[in-house]
Order: structure tokens, then sequence, then C-alpha cells
């Protein structure tokens, strides 16, 4: 099978038949983030603008997804998608940081990194199971390079210069 993930869709391929079947994708949410979301909804660019997400296979049936959604006008051009973890055993989908635009595997761990209108996160790691595990650079700009043999390539950018950070 392959999988096909659009922000609030989802399209799984069988490979061998060629069939596709569409899914739409369910929040899993808390009572208090969905309060949050009403009070606070998530800005979503119109898909002229681009939306961008990419998808990493975890296993166990879970995908997580991240990217983010770009507008050519108004006061923040790009805005995080945030990073989620879909199951495509029913087809939850459950937000784990709305400040993500950028995820990557490393072992057992999801490597999160992105900005926001509010601030950037820095780098967040969780588990597969979506439990933060830790926080680096609370505030700063930072990406991913590479990720290589249990060690992550960080990017800061720091007083107009950029520094690498080997985690």
């Amino acid at each position: 099978r392959a999988f096909v993930v659009a922000p609030e869709r989802a399209a799984t391929v069988d490979l061998a038949s060629g069939a596709v079947s569409s899914h739409e994708l369910g929040r899993s949410t808390s009572l208090l983030s969905r309060l949050r979301d009403w009070l606070e909804p998530m800005a979503y660019a119109k898909a002229a603008s681009g939306q961008t997400r990419t998808a990493q296979w975890l296993g166990g049936g879970l995908i997580a997804v991240t990217g983010s959604d770009e507008s050519p006008s108004g006061e923040h051009p790009l805005r995080p998608a945030g990073l989620h973890l879909v199951d495509t055993r029913d087809w939850s989908m459950r937000t784990i940081d709305r400040g993500a635009t950028d995820v990557r595997v490393a072992g057992d761990l999801l490597l999160a990194t992105g900005t926001s209108p509010e601030a950037p996160i820095g780098l967040v790691a969780y588990g597969l199971d979506g439990d933060k595990r830790f926080e680096l650079f609370e505030g700063r700009e930072a990406w991913l390079g590479q990720v290589l043999d249990g060690r992550a390539y960080v990017h800061l950018w720091d007083r107009r210069r950029e520094r690498l950070r080997m985690v």
C-alpha cells in the first residue's frame, strides 16, 4: 500500500491493483484542545496559495504528517500546519504540536522543528506515541539538516548567522 496525505484527507493506493480509496481524517482531540481550536481556529491557506504536507510512515498503522500553509498575502504568509499522528486503522488524526513545520524520524523519536507567528519552537522530540520527550533551543529558529547514526544535525539562526549543533 501507499498513502497520499492532504490537509484533511488521505488516500490509500493498493499497489498491486491500482485501486484507490479515500478517507476523511477525523481529529481525535481532548475537550480542552477542541475548545482552544474553537476559540483560536487554525488558519488554512487556499489550495492555490500553496499547502505543503510531508508524511513519514512510523509502522503500526501510524503516519506522522506535517507541513505549512503559504499565502502570498496577509500578515503571516507562512503558517505551520502542525505535527499530526494519523492512525490508518480508523483514520483518526491527533495533533501533537501546532507549531511544527518539519518532522524527522530518529529511531523511536519524532524530531520536530518549526515556527509560528507567535514564536519558533526550536527542536522538540516526541515518542512515537506522541508524548513529549524533550525540548531544546526553545524560542529559536531551528531546522534539521540530517539525522544519522543516532545524531541530529540542527541548524540554528543566531544573531545574523547560522550555527550547527549536533544533538
